[in-house]
């Protein structure tokens, strides 16, 4: 594998954790912050969507990814260059799978306004490269996500990258 396409899973496969906020054990010493006793039934909902894809995208299964996000869904696989469409999306997803990254997340925050939710959360991800160099990268997940006609929430912007602009 060249240096380039290495350069590249490894780059998609730090941007893919916006959406993935499945909960976790903590890291060390540092709490899990989630608290779902005071999240309310819309919130819950929309924190099952984060953990159903997580547990879908660590399983390598690229349906069950994929039916987490909307037909119009944009995903931020590399800083600053969304990519939209489903088949574009679909594809860095797939490449990402070779890596096998693992996440694992602080905490996680939901909030709902009607039929729009925001979810965030702090992550680390732990992958290895083809060549066995073990990899780890962290940041903020955003997700926007948006309640369809049929009550499913689905995926609407997926930006593991919440922070850059801080930096």
């Amino acid at each position: 594998m060249k240096t380039s396409q290495l350069t590249l899973l490894l780059t998609v496969a730090t941007s893919l954790v916006a959406t993935l906020g499945m909960p976790q054990p903590a890291q060390s010493s540092q709490p899990q912050k989630e608290n779902k006793s005071k999240m309310n039934q819309q919130q819950e909902e929309v924190q099952k969507v984060i953990t159903t894809m997580t547990e879908a995208f660590h399983k390598g299964d690229i349906h069950g990814v994929m039916a987490s996000y909307t037909k119009d869904a944009v995903v931020v696989f590399e800083r600053q260059k969304p990519t939209a469409g489903y088949d574009a999306i679909k594809q860095k997803f797939e490449e990402t799978f070779s890596i096998k990254p693992k996440f694992e997340y602080s905490g996680h925050e939901v909030f709902v306004a009607g039929d729009t939710a925001l979810h965030i959360a702090p992550w680390v991800m732990h992958a290895t490269l083809p060549d066995g160099t073990a990899i780890q990268d962290s940041g903020l997940s955003v997700a926007s996500l948006r309640r369809q006609a049929d009550g499913r929430w689905l995926m609407t912007i997926d930006d593991p990258y919440g922070s850059f602009l801080l930096k």
